[in-house]
C-alpha cells in the first residue's frame, strides 16, 4: 500500500479520532498519542504494535506509519511540528524510538497531567504553558523509550520542500519539470523523492490528490461535473473519468449518483 504526505500548516493541534482508516502515511510533525478507549494496532517499519486502552505513543517526524483499530477505540492526538520544541529538534532528526509505545503502567504521573490538560485544553491561549506541557511530555517519553539513531543522518529538507510545493499545486498545471524549476532544483531530485519516499511515481501521487479533492467536490450538488475536473486540477474529462475510475473503482458519474441515493 502506498504512503501518503499528510501537509499540516499550523505548528500544533489536537484532535479526538475514533475512526482511524488504516492508511500508510506520514508527515513532518512528531504524532503524540493516548488510547483512551479500545486497542489499537500501529504499524511502523520497526514493526507492528499494540496498543491498549491507557497507552501512551510517539510517531517521530518523516516516519511512515498506520493506525488500524480493534473494535471501538477512540484516540487523543497531538501534532507537534519539531519547531515548536526547538530543545528537541535534533533529536527528533536523527533518532526514532524502537517501540513506540509505553504501556499504562509505566506512563509517568505527569505526562498523564499533561496529556488532560492538553486534551481539557487548560492552557488557554497562553502558548508558553502549552509548550510547557508538550515539552514536559516529550522529555518524560524520551527517558523510557530506547532511541535509535536514524540509518540515514541526511536532512529531509529536500523531500519536505518537494512533497510540500507539490501538494499545494496540485490543483494546477503541474509537472515534475514545473516542481523543478519553482524550488531550483534537477527535475532527477523529484523524481527520485516520490520514488524513495512515498513508493510511487510523481504522476501516480498527484492523480490520487486531484481524485481525493474530486471526491470531496462530488459531494456539492452545486457543482457540475467540469466545474469538479477543473478545480480538482484534471484538463481533460476523458482523463478525469480514467484515473477516477482507476483509483475509486466507479466513474464519477456514478459516485456523484452514489452520494444522492
Amino acid at each position: 500500500m502506498v504512503a501518503t504526505y499528510l501537509y499540516q500548516m499550523v505548528p500544533f493541534c489536537i484532535y479526538h479520532n475514533n475512526n482511524v482508516t488504516g492508511k500508510i502515511h506520514f508527515h513532518k510533525q512528531l504524532e503524540l498519542f493516548w488510547i483512551m478507549e479500545g486497542n489499537v494496532e500501529i504499524c511502523t517499519p520497526e514493526g507492528s504494535f499494540v496498543a491498549k486502552e491507557g497507552d501512551i505513543g510517539a510517531i517521530f517526524p518523516n516516519t511512515k506509519h498506520s493506525f488500524h483499530k480493534k473494535g471501538e477505540s477512540d484516540i487523543f492526538f497531538a501534532l507537534v511540528s519539531p519547531s515548536f520544541v526547538p530543545e528537541y529538534q535534533m533529536v527528533l532528526k536523527e533518532y526514532y524510538p524502537s517501540v513506540p509505545i509505553i504501556s499504562e503502567q509505566d506512563v509517568h504521573p505527569d505526562i498523564r497531567f499533561c496529556f488532560n490538560s492538553l486534551r481539557d485544553k487548560v492552557f488557554g491561549k497562553d502558548e508558553r504553558l502549552l509548550k510547557s506541557y508538550v515539552s514536559l511530555i516529550l522529555g518524560l517519553m524520551l527517558r523510557q523509550m530506547e532511541m535509535n539513531p536514524r540509518p540515514e543522518r541526511r536532512s529531509l529538507l529536500l523531500p519536505n520542500q518537494v512533497i510540500t510545493y507539490v501538494t499545494e499545486h496540485y490543483q494546477e498545471d503541474i509537472s515534475q519539470q514545473s516542481v523543478a524549476h519553482a524550488l531550483g532544483i534537477h527535475v532527477s531530485q523529484v523524481s527520485r523523492t516520490f520514488n524513495a519516499t512515498l513508493d510511487m511515481g510523481f504522476s501516480r501521487y498527484v492523480n490520487l490528490l486531484r481524485t481525493e479533492k474530486a471526491q470531496q467536490l462530488l459531494s456539492n450538488p452545486e457543482l457540475s461535473m467540469i466545474d469538479v475536473l477543473y478545480q480538482s486540477g484534471f484538463n481533460s474529462q476523458r482523463t478525469f473519468n480514467r484515473v477516477f475510475k482507476e483509483i475509486v473503482g466507479i466513474s464519477p458519474k456514478d459516485y456523484k449518483l452514489m452520494l444522492t441515493t
